[in-house]
């Protein structure tokens, strides 16, 4: 009845009296203690290690850096980034990839895609062709409806004008 859990602490009657089952990052009788999450040491090389709420960071000494310093900066061929124009980069034994868009190619997505001496514009050949028929067809069309409407109106004032 008195909520004797504290930061959202669940509390359960036990024949002694209650129990808390604290959450995550907390602790003791009354869920009141901030678990330490830098006691295990979770910051490599030197690193600092700041206690927060439920959670730690580490102040990583150069050239180390990640959430426990686990990353060689120097030896990361992912930093800086080298792929360009917007690509993801992906580090694999010391080398990199990118992930290039559909429109661009290359070790760094520095070089526009050419379809056709990839020989893909015969996936698109097809479509494309038919696209374009289908507008001239239409354009024929409207050509004739409108020819026919002319005509039809030139003929209809020589009528009236004879």
């Amino acid at each position: 009845m008195s909520h004797p859990c504290a930061r959202g602490g669940a509390c359960h009657k036990v024949p002694s009296g209650f129990q808390c089952h604290c959450p995550a990052g907390w602790s003791g009788t009354t869920c009141a203690i901030d678990t330490d999450e830098c006691e295990s040491s979770p910051c490599a090389y030197s690193g600092t290690c700041m206690d927060l709420e439920n959670d730690f960071e580490c102040i990583c000494s150069p050239p180390w850096s990640g959430k426990t310093c686990q990353i060689d900066v120097k030896s990361d061929p992912c930093s800086p980034n080298p792929c360009q124009n917007k690509a993801m980069c992906h580090s694999q034994s010391g080398d990199f990839t990118c992930t290039c868009s559909d429109v661009y190619q290359g070790k760094t997505c520095s070089e526009l895609r050419d379809y056709c001496e990839t020989n893909e514009c015969q996936d698109y050949l097809v479509p494309v062709l038919v696209c374009v028929f289908r507008v001239l067809c239409l354009a024929c069309i409207a050509v004739c409806v409108w020819w026919t409407r002319k005509k039809k109106k030139d003929r209809q004032e020589a009528g009236l004008a004879s």
